[in-house]
């Protein structure tokens, strides 16, 4: 009886050297799988809606100024026909002002922009920063870069 728990007990010192091992490589393997999963989320992934967007319609979630400066940079990017109501855009800018993190420095809060399809109602691309300048900027350079 001895003798099979100590061939039993060498089994088990066996295999405690190689679970680490082996937990190390599923936990490789699966962090390869979940890759393609963040492709999507890449800095260069653009939504075909917003590469083929020819209107847009600004809801101004924010104040008045903030929905004034989005009107104006919109304008000089002139890359889409501003419209007057959400049915006619094939783009809702929704725009809003998103405050800084509980415990952080007090500062100016970020400016937030969401594009959503208004067909499908789907969030197609959200950035936020420091001014809509800055946002709508950094957007039109990832949709020229895509279509080059």
């Amino acid at each position: 009886m001895l003798a099979v728990m100590a061939a039993n007990y060498k089994h088990l010192r066996e295999f405690q050297v190689w679970q680490p091992q082996v937990c190390l490589t599923v936990v490789v393997f699966a962090l390869l799988l979940e890759v393609p999963c963040f492709a999507r989320n890449d800095r260069t992934f653009l939504s075909p809606t917003v590469i083929a967007a020819k209107s847009a319609y600004i809801e101004n979630r924010a104040s008045p100024e903030l929905g004034d400066e989005t009107y104006k940079e919109l304008r000089i990017w002139r890359r889409w026909e501003i419209v007057g109501t959400r049915v006619m855009a094939d783009v809702a800018v929704v725009v809003s002002l998103q405050d800084p993190q509980a415990g952080s420095k007090p500062s100016r809060s970020l400016v937030h922009l969401e594009l959503i399809d208004t067909k499908s109602e789907e969030t197609v691309y959200s950035a936020s920063g420091k001014t809509v300048r800055d946002i709508i900027r950094e957007l039109a350079k990832r949709i020229e870069k895509k279509e080059q």
